[in-house]
């Protein structure tokens, strides 16, 4: 069914309008009272955005075509001779991308006329395609064809993805839909939502690894549009609090209070699990939740059955369809896509019963922890690395590298951390490949967006740097980054001084015990 965003109530002359509960056609804004002009009816909030009434029927809507602009039709609603309104295929992408859509009339200050036809002619050149650079914040113009063959060469691997010709998404909904019934009719306080309305496919797309040689490009999964995403999105909320996580970071804050509280005996080194979503086994990650998550001598953690939990997670992972960028379909059949909402889930799970298994057969190292796919160790002496790694590589069936210090320093996370005698020293760590972009400071944005950007290089400063000699040389290459992106000295130093007194007002509050 189709559900126009008001309701009509008969009055005399004038027709009013009230907003209904579920509104299909949405905007980032909330409805305000929409003005009605004949047989047109306009929203305040998108002025382009035109519902128009065809014919009314005991104040029903009959018909109604939806338009963006001028002239242009998006979707068009006819009612079935059994009084429902069909709508046709793609509406749910349409309607978000037309809601997404920024409607307004300023004028940049900063771009004029002749820049923004550079970069439509740029952007409608088929023979070079732009992409974000991985892990950094700019752009990469690469050849098209360049791309495709590396996205051709990704999607390759018949063990990791499957190539399809036939539109799966009525029964993926159908089938999911079914699950859910049974869930909700069994579960006494778990409900998991259904899925009504259109969906359509994920698309794949590759960000450029300019950080490392060759340029290869990091696979990402869209599945924001897929009928999976909304039950995976559910399904990670309910399955985080069971992920193993003794050997785990949640941030770089976690990482230094663990340094803060260690002595400095040993070798240091990292251990990087190479391409560890795209080699996540799923089937076998999805056992371990299982396991987890119904004990066998024990009571169910979770009001939900066992085999249909598995068989959503299956649908959430092995069969959700997607577009690549020659416009083929496919669907992963094993490890997890970056773009899910089961990736980090599934990274974590089966890393963390990786590290279970690993540990209850061999000596755990005096320092061992992960985040996500990067470990930090400590041992006592080099060569008990190897058959670390190796033991991890047999049990994982994944492939590990090891990264030593060098002059006693090694950088992990965006931290450096070098030994002392005494205590590790920590200070920011920049990637030599790092560009020195961020938020330009004159671009045309919310003010409250630059001071975000320079607190977050004075924020770091202060909780990654271990003495105040680290922190000044930090802030000094900082505001070197600020000012060649376009920031004023004058705001940059307002805001240096107001966090570092903030810091200091923090750092030297009384506890609670103490007053």
């Amino acid at each position: 069914m189709f559900d126009l965003p008001w309701n009509t109530e008969e009055g005399s002359s004038n027709t009013k309008w009230r907003p209904k509960e579920n509104i299909l056609l949405h905007s980032k804004k909330s409805y305000m009272k929409p003005k009605q002009i004949g047989n047109t009816v306009t929203s305040p909030n998108q002025p382009e955005m035109k519902l128009t009434l065809l014919s009314l029927k005991n104040w029903t809507i009959t018909a109604v075509s939806l338009r963006a602009g001028p002239g242009k039709n998006l979707i068009r609603f006819n009612k079935a001779k059994d009084g429902k309104v069909t709508t046709e295929e793609g509406l749910h992408a349409e309607l978000l991308r037309e809601a997404g859509k920024s409607r307004g009339n300023c004028r940049s200050k900063i771009i004029d006329k002749r820049h923004l036809e550079a970069a439509k002619s740029l952007r409608e050149d088929p023979d070079i395609t732009i992409r974000r650079a991985d892990k950094a914040a700019h752009y990469v113009l690469i050849p098209t064809e360049d791309y495709l063959n590396k996205m051709d060469t990704l999607l390759m691997d018949v063990t990791k993805f499957e190539r399809i010709t036939r539109n799966p998404i009525e029964e993926i909904k159908t089938k999911v839909n079914r699950i859910v019934d049974t869930i909700n009719a069994k579960a006494e306080g778990l409900k998991l939502p259904k899925l009504v309305g259109n969906y359509g496919l994920g698309y794949c797309y590759g960000n450029v690894k300019t950080h490392k040689a060759g340029s290869s490009l990091r696979p990402i999964i869209s599945q924001i549009p897929t009928p999976t995403y909304v039950i995976a999105k559910k399904l990670n909320e309910l399955l985080t609090p069971f992920v193993p996580s003794r050997f785990s970071l949640s941030s770089a804050a976690d990482f230094l209070d663990l340094l803060s509280n260690s002595d400095t005996n040993g070798v240091i080194a990292s251990l990087d699990a190479e391409n560890l979503f795209t080699h996540v086994p799923i089937l076998r990650t999805i056992n371990y939740i299982l396991e987890e998550v119904y004990p066998e001598n024990g009571v169910p953690k979770l009001d939900l059955l066992k085999a249909a939990l598995k068989a959503l997670l299956e649908i959430c992972t092995m069969e959700a369809p997607f577009v690549c960028p020659r416009g083929n379909m496919y669907r992963q059949i094993d490890g997890v896509a970056m773009g899910s909402p089961l990736g980090v889930l599934f990274a974590n799970f089966f890393m963390g019963m990786v590290e279970k298994c690993t540990f209850n057969c061999f000596k755990k190292p005096s320092i061992y922890a992960r985040y996500i796919d990067d470990t930090f160790v400590k041992v006592d002496c080099k060569s008990e690395l190897p058959p670390l790694k190796g033991i991890l590589q047999d049990i994982s069936g994944l492939n590990f590298t090891i990264e030593f210090s060098q002059e006693n320093k090694l950088p992990f996370l965006d931290i450096l951390i070098q030994q002392s005698p005494l205590y590790f020293k920590t200070s920011v760590y920049t990637k030599p490949t790092n560009p020195g972009l961020c938020l330009n400071g004159m671009s045309e944005c919310p003010q409250r967006y630059k001071d975000s950007t320079i607190r977050a290089f004075i924020r770091s400063a202060l909780t990654h740097s271990s003495s105040w000699s680290a922190t000044h040389l930090e802030i000094e290459r900082a505001t070197q980054v600020l000012v060649n992106n376009g920031y004023p000295n004058k705001e940059i130093n307002k805001i240096i001084k107001h966090e570092i007194d903030k810091w200091y007002l923090q750092q030297n509050a009384p506890n609670k015990e103490g007053e």
